[in-house]
């Protein structure tokens, strides 16, 4: 039951978005049927965000809170609402734009009482963490992550992705959480590998669709 908590708990974690010194671009460009963001100056930022009021698949293995959808929500071109949705809670988190960092503003199920989801609500928030610093290079850390690759090769149902940047944090208990990123994307993939009894035990989760 622990083990189990723990990974309905780190599978969420996330973070995603940010570039390295140039822009790094996906295999594919995503639909055209997803609405455009607003225009931002922080072009590089904004691009490990998906596309306002679009909706990704993501299917799981090894977990049953594996498999979940991600809706993005864009108040204003520094304000992301994301609402992840895994069967059993929808998740809000919060995030600000800024120059070298994104920022966690808020994290809570969508549905608790006096959750702020309207920019009026959330710009002045005090953020609870940082969740990216910028410019993301290969060995370079913040909080408890660190950046393992910035120009990997990724397969997916979806399509391939190149120049993905992969995000690590590792745990006292030998636990590894892995996060990959793809422009024009943000997140595509999420791993979280654990030993149980001297077996790996991993939990994957894998962009599928975007509607």
């Amino acid at each position: 039951m622990m083990k189990k908590y723990t990974i309905l708990l780190l599978l969420p974690l996330l973070l995603i978005a940010c570039t390295k010194e140039k822009t790094l671009d996906s295999a594919v460009e995503p639909s055209t049927s997803i609405k455009d963001k607003p225009q931002s100056t922080n072009s590089h930022v904004e691009e490990f965000f998906m596309k306002d009021g679009s909706i990704a698949h993501f299917q799981g293995d090894g977990n049953e809170y594996a498999t979940y959808t991600l809706r993005t929500e864009w108040l204003d071109d520094r304000h992301v609402n994301v609402y992840e949705d895994n069967g059993g809670v929808v998740m809000l988190r919060s995030y600000r734009l800024g120059t070298d960092k994104i920022e966690l503003l808020q994290e809570k199920p969508s549905d608790v009482e006096g959750t702020a989801t309207t920019l009026q609500a959330i710009q002045n928030m005090k953020p609870l963490r940082t969740y990216l610093e910028f410019p993301l290079a290969e060995g370079a850390t913040f909080d408890a992550w660190t950046v393992t690759a910035t120009d990997a090769d990724l397969e997916t149902p979806l399509q391939p992705f190149r120049h993905v940047v992969i995000i690590e944090r590792s745990f006292n208990d030998g636990a590894l959480s892995r996060v990959y990123f793809a422009a024009g994307f943000g997140e595509v993939k999420r791993e979280y590998i654990a030993n149980e009894d001297g077996h790996e035990f991993k939990v994957t989760s894998v962009i599928t669709q975007i509607e």
